[in-house]
């Protein structure tokens, strides 16, 4: 029970990370769509026993990517320091957050 409520918890703080992200560029009704698709998509594999874990894991992945702007969260996340990387540093940057979001949320 307390890897379900995980995985809860988990979907709520990615359904407001990806409500957050994208109220400024499309309509209300929009991101909350996909949001219910992404969890639903999530949900779907999560339930799927035929999966091994890795494979479960790969395509859980797979969902959350389609819909997250990491560049965008990476480059809010520093403020006003994004304008004094580098275009490498900021690169490096994004794939770091990337990881950690990944490692921190998506259930292995």
């Amino acid at each position: 029970m307390q890897a379900r409520h995980r995985h809860i918890l988990m979907w709520m703080l990615v359904g407001s990370l990806l409500l957050a992200s994208h109220v400024t560029r499309a309509a209300a009704g929009e991101p909350l769509d996909k949001v219910h698709r992404t969890v639903d998509d999530v949900l779907t594999i999560i339930n799927n026993k035929a999966l091994q874990p890795q494979e479960r894991h790969t395509q859980i992945r797979q969902a959350v990517l389609q819909r997250f702007g990491f560049e965008e969260m990476a480059q809010r996340s520093m403020g006003q320091h994004w304008r004094t990387l580098t275009p490498q540093q900021r690169q490096e940057f994004v794939e770091l957050f990337t990881d950690l979001l990944q490692r921190s949320y998506i259930p292995v």
